[in-house]
């Protein structure tokens, strides 16, 4: 009985050895493949054809300045917000995928007293109060040369 139990341990430990490896093996191969796949009924983050077709269109490169506040302490409101700008983020690389090089993304964390904050305000982007009375800075600038 005891050599049954211990056959038992010894094929399941390589089965889940085998598997790590076939996991590890495939994340590596398909790392550089940077392909999503929107498995929503609606199609919620796929980009449509319209967007790709004037993203592709670019004849000068675009920039934008993407300006979100990286606070340190988590309340409510900043995680609901943190979401909501990953959210933002996530899209702006689709549009920079998309776009093929011609689209330039910079992320500003503008902090109190900082040159990111003073770049936020000199493109028009304001801050909003949360309850706890902190500023909050989620905002876009584009710009075309």
């Amino acid at each position: 009985m005891q050599k049954k139990s211990l056959e038992t341990l010894i094929y399941s430990a390589v089965g889940v050895v085998i598997m790590a490896v076939i996991v590890v093996g495939f994340n590596i191969l398909t790392a550089p493949v940077h392909k999503r796949v929107d498995l929503t009924r609606e199609k919620a983050y796929t980009l449509s054809a319209g967007t790709k077709a004037i993203l592709a269109k670019l004849d000068t490169p675009v920039k934008i300045r993407y300006y979100c506040t990286q606070p340190e302490n988590a309340t409510p409101d900043t995680v609901f917000l943190k979401g909501y700008a990953k959210e933002v983020e996530d899209l702006l690389a689709e549009y920079q995928q998309a776009a093929h090089g011609k689209l330039i993304i910079q992320k500003f964390d503008p902090q109190p007293n900082s040159d990111a904050e003073d770049s936020a305000g000199l493109d028009g982007i304001e801050p909003q109060s949360l309850r706890g009375g902190e500023k909050f800075y989620l905002g876009l600038a584009v710009s075309q040369l």
